[in-house]
């Protein structure tokens, strides 16, 4: 079954070799223009934001005004742990390297899909490339549906287990700053100490936003960094008896789809004492897709009919860009194969998986048209 997708094995592979990652542009427009090239005959358009620039093709002469089906892949990756995961192999069925489960080998399924019979089918579709997910979308996904790209349904190429995403955890990034005066550790009643009004906030927080015990479709808090301006000084006997004048945290919150964002944010506003400043650095909205939405349905029968198995439905705690197709009122899901140890050192995706991923793609997508035709 491997040898039907060799060839965009050994695409994948080269886009692995590629270090995409944020702070590598040159990279990152390396796996775009080895996209591009591979995609030559399709309509295309280049979006620029903030530096970043991302790439949509399409089947017809002209951009539509909206798509019927938008493909979205993202080329860019975490940076790696050791520059090995930059060589791809595989063992086991499996394909190891960094990107190779999140999310370069769904993506080249993708890409070939797309070329293999885009042409072939009578509705507008779109192949939506960006390589910015990793830092939220923004200037990506994000920047292509601010400039007006719009779609009925969206799939996402995350990798899903085979199974379909259609609900995700919003996001809200804190930075925290309690302050007070410093002082000389033998001396703690002559200031209100800022680490002692952090740790209070950090206890209010956790009895608010309580750690399950195991997975559990709640809003939940993480404390993900946490410093004091003592960090700054090299002076150890000075750093140890001294009480720093300001302490640092930042939070990653994420939120349930129907826990509104103004209303956490209240909340942790009434943790703050006098001293204590409260930042948003980032949002995430938080996507949901009705899983009897007719598009979903048809992706769960063609799962079914292509690989003989139930097709599976999913939440998922994280985040991904298909949140951005749905705050403009279109259907979308993360649908991706199986993959594992995603930013480890061995992430891996397993290659039949990628089969199976394939093969539902072009079903799918066939079967769309032929929908389209029966309804006109």
């Amino acid at each position: 079954m491997q040898r039907e997708i060799e060839p965009t094995l050994r695409f994948s592979k080269d886009l692995i070799r590629v270090p995409s990652t944020a702070d590598n542009e040159r990279g990152r427009l390396a796996v775009l223009d080895m996209a591009t090239e591979r995609l030559q005959g399709f309509s295309s358009e280049e979006f620029q934001s903030n530096g970043v620039i991302s790439r949509l093709f399409y089947n017809t002469p002209v951009l539509p005004d909206r798509f019927r089906i938008i493909l979205n892949g993202h080329l860019d990756v975490v940076p790696a742990i050791h520059s090995e995961q930059y060589e791809p192999h595989e063992k086991e069925g499996k394909l190891f390297g960094r990107g190779a489960g999140d999310m370069k080998a769904a993506a080249a399924i993708q890409i070939d899909v797309f070329r293999k019979i885009a042409h072939k089918l009578d509705y507008p579709i779109g192949l939506m490339l960006v390589t910015d997910e990793e830092v939220g979308g923004t200037n990506g996904t994000g920047q292509q549906v601010a400039q007006g790209v719009a779609t009925d349904f969206a799939i996402v190429g995350e990798p899903t287990n085979l199974g379909i995403c259609h609900t995700m955890k919003g996001g809200i990034g804190l930075h925290v700053q309690t302050s007070s005066l410093a002082a000389h550790a033998a001396y703690p009643w002559r200031t209100k100490a800022s680490t002692d009004e952090m740790m209070q906030f950090a206890y209010n927080m956790r009895e608010h936003f309580p750690t399950p015990d195991d997975t559990s479709w709640q809003t939940t808090a993480a404390l993900t960094d946490l410093w004091t301006s003592q960090q700054e000084r090299t002076d150890e006997v000075t750093v140890s008896n001294t009480i720093p004048a300001d302490t640092n945290s930042t939070w990653d919150i994420r939120r349930v789809p129907q826990e509104r964002e103004e209303v956490i944010l209240s909340r942790v506003s009434e943790f703050a004492e006098a001293n204590t400043s409260i930042a948003v650095v980032r949002t995430m909205p938080s996507a949901h897709t009705d899983p009897a939405h007719h598009d979903i349905v048809t992706l769960k029968n063609t799962i079914q009919a292509v690989t003989g198995q139930k097709a599976t439905t999913a939440i998922q705690h994280g985040s991904c860009d298909f949140r951005w197709f749905t705050q403009i009122g279109a259907g979308g899901v993360a649908y991706g194969p199986i993959a594992g140890d995603i930013h480890g050192s061995q992430e891996f995706v397993e290659i039949e998986s990628l089969v199976q991923y394939s093969r539902v793609l072009e079903a799918y997508l066939l079967n769309i048209n032929q929908n389209q035709v029966r309804t006109r």
